[in-house]
């Protein structure tokens, strides 16, 4: 049912990296319709990605702020909140699109889902680049 298989997926929400490893296992063994199957092992996939990559956002997020902190006038400080907010909607906005495709495994979202953070730490070492020519 569709109730059972939410509950499921909310469930692994809360797994350990240990946890979905199993789950991992013991969906590469279910056997059904192939399309359902690719479906459940895409979300699993995207859990798994999604918890490494919350981790690596930090630095990300870290590499970023440092230089836009570097080069802070008390004239700045709201048109720095003002990128701060639409650099954190951006990158949320990013990781919901691509949320949107666990229902086409054939565009790998879970490998999408590492886009955001790319952009993030480029747009950092760009910055950071440019704080150090000045």
């Amino acid at each position: 049912s569709v109730f059972g298989r939410a509950s499921v997926h909310q469930k692994q929400q809360w797994m350990t990296l240990a946890e979905l490893k199993v789950e991992r296992e013991r969906l590469a063994a279910l056997t059904g319709p192939p399309k359902e199957m690719a479906r459940m092992r895409m979300k699993l996939e995207l859990i798994v990605h999604e918890k490494i990559n919350l981790a690596v956002a930090v630095f990300a997020f870290a590499l970023v702020g440092v230089p836009l902190g570097i080069r802070v006038s008390r004239r700045e400080t709201s048109a720095n909140l003002g990128v701060a907010v639409l650099l954190a909607l951006g990158y949320n906005f990013l990781m919901v699109m691509v949320g949107w495709l666990d229902r086409h495994p054939e565009y790998r979202p879970d490998l999408l889902l590492w886009l955001p953070n790319l952009i993030f730490l480029g747009l950092g070492a760009w910055l950071l680049y440019r704080i150090d020519r000045r």
